[in-house]
């Protein structure tokens, strides 16, 4: 085997570890953390965007105290906060 397809081999494996690895550690769906645009895990839904984080809370608690969710999250917007619902 050549110098070349070694070192290719042997790169392709480590990623692969590392791959498996990685995945290994993931973050339950429920308690992942939210990317950019609102929470990575599936089920979340997007509910409305509010000027600040003591409305987006106060508009979650409601809905949860009112069976309209199970959980919310307020999370960073462009200058506003973004809520974002489970629903059961």
């Amino acid at each position: 085997m050549s110098k070349t397809v070694r070192v290719v081999v042997a790169g392709a494996s480590a990623a692969l570890a590392l791959g498996i690895t990685a995945s290994a550690q993931a973050v339950p769906a429920a308690d992942a953390p939210a990317g950019p645009g609102g929470p990575v895990a599936s089920g979340w839904e997007f509910f409305d965007d509010y000027w600040t984080d003591d409305g987006c809370r106060a508009e979650g608690s409601h809905g949860v105290d009112h069976h309209e969710w199970t959980a919310f999250r307020c999370r960073p917007g462009t200058g506003d906060r973004h809520l974002w619902v489970l629903r059961p």
